[in-house]
Formats: structure tokens, sequence, C-alpha cells
């Protein structure tokens, strides 16, 4: 989180006039976890349909004042390379190398957008629908060209604060891996969340009908599928 504050990276709440930024990084989480998800009409369907109770949480970044600061980062670590002496530890000259070398491609990444006519981008974002005393994150999406700047665990992070200052008792994240690691896994559990096990879906008889009901309900499912 502190890593994305330092970064410059804002956060913002907001309904559908944030729609079009949040639904272009839908449409880039599809294309990177090759799958298919809702459009822009739908998120504004689930907007409109609960105004009171939904809302998106977007995380954006000023590229020209990013550009500000890291060139000014650029400076100042010139001007303390410039006053190293052989007396100076070697561990403080290889920091400094290291430190010019990231500043040099961040600001290369980032010229690179701007020239392309990018000035304040979306990096991440969710939207969220409330039921009771539980928030529910139904959507969340991310450009991947941005992921040095760590965006997904700061939007996440403030989309909790915001729910329990909404009062919220519960915010849900949605579901992970029931083997308890992957990708779901490991991002989520960076907010020590409380994991919940269902049992899953299954039918329970209690009519000696259901036989029968159940053999009606295939063949009607199977019918209606034709069509």
């Amino acid at each position: 989180v502190r890593t994305a504050r330092n970064k410059g990276i804002s956060v913002q709440f907001g309904g559908t006039e944030l729609l079009e930024q949040f639904a272009s990084l839908m449409k880039k989480t599809e294309a990177r976890k090759n799958i298919h998800l809702r459009g822009i009409d739908y998120y504004e369907k689930l907007l409109t349909t609960y105004p009171e109770s939904s809302y998106i949480t977007l995380s954006t970044l000023d590229l020209p004042a990013r550009l500000k600061d890291l060139n000014k980062q650029l400076e100042k670590n010139i001007a303390d390379a410039a006053k190293f002496t052989e007396k100076t530890k070697p561990g403080k000259v290889e920091n400094n190398k290291q430190e010019h070398k990231r500043l040099k491609e961040e600001i290369a990444f980032l010229q690179e957008k701007v020239d392309a006519g990018n000035q304040t981008v979306p990096l991440s974002g969710t939207l969220v629908l409330e039921f009771g005393k539980t928030s529910e994150n139904i959507y969340a999406g991310m450009d991947e060209d941005y992921r040095r700047y760590q965006p997904a665990i700061l939007t996440w992070y403030e989309t909790a604060n915001h729910a329990f200052e909404r009062g919220a008792d519960w915010q849900n994240m949605g579901g992970i891996e029931n083997s308890l690691d992957g990708g779901l896994y490991n991002f989520k559990s960076k907010f020590n969340p409380h994991i919940e096990q269902f049992v899953g879906e299954f039918n329970l008889p209690v009519s000696p009908l259901y036989g029968l009901a159940n053999f009606a309900y295939k063949v009607r499912k199977k019918i209606r599928s034709k069509h």
C-alpha cells in the first residue's frame, strides 16, 4: 500500500461517471486472463439499479506529475553521485547506481506512454454492491502494464476501508482456489482474510415425487436448450 501511494497513485470512489475507465480495465483483464466477462452496459445496469448500494473504486496515475517527480529524484541522484569520493562506501555507490537505473527505466516507460497521448490513466478498479451489512466485490480489473505500481493492492485496500466507513461489517473479496494456492489466494491472502468454506450445492429430496419431478425438469431443460 505504501509503495503504491509513494508512486503517486490516486484513489477515487464514484458511480456511472467512472464507468468508461472501469470498463476499459475489465476489457484488459479479459484479454490478460483469456476469459469473457460483462460489458459496460451490464456494469451500468448494476450501478443504476442499486444507486444507493453500489460504487466503483478507481485508482489512477497522473503521468506528467509522476514524470516531474521522477526527474527531480534523478537530479538528486546525479548530484549525490557527484559528491562521492574514493572514501565513499561501496554499498552506498552501488545503491546510487541501482536507483539511477530504476529511475531511468521508469522515466522511459512513462515518457513512452505520454508520447502516445496518455495523461491520467486508470490502473485498477473494483465494482462493489452492498447488501445489509455486507459489501461485495463483484468485479475487479487492472492494467497489467502498470503492475510495478501495485495498484490492485491499494485499490482493494481502499475499497475495504470505504466499505467499513459506509457501515459494512463484512467486505467480501470473492472466491479463491479450493486448494488454497494460486494467483487469487496469493493476492487476497495479503489482506489477512477470514476464509469461509462451503459444502457446495446438492439436492436433498423431501418428497416421494422427487424422481418424477426431476425427470420432468431435465426433459424440459433439454427441450428449451434446442431453442
